[in-house]
């Protein structure tokens, strides 16, 4: 069995800063988030419109999850990924 935390829990916003600075110490075995891509970069959002200045890159959640000890589950958002 495993636990995944779902982006948008604990009223955190999806896919945000905020949702992975307050799921530090809970107990998970992986995250979910939703991936898209602009001009050759691969980042995190559910909504293709997110500005992309305040969007996080999938690169900085894979470094996030190595430090933390953590499996990452990608939820592509398009075909061509």
């Amino acid at each position: 069995m495993m636990i995944t935390a779902h982006g948008g829990a604990l009223k955190t916003g999806r896919n945000s800063k905020k949702y992975f600075d307050r799921i530090k110490g809970c107990p998970f075995d992986a995250i979910e988030v939703d991936v898209r891509e602009r001009g050759g970069l691969l980042y995190i959002s559910h909504m293709p419109s997110l500005f992309i200045k305040r969007a996080l890159t999938l690169c900085s959640v894979f470094c996030y999850a190595s430090e933390n000890g953590f499996k990452v589950n990608c939820d592509l958002k398009t075909k061509d990924l």
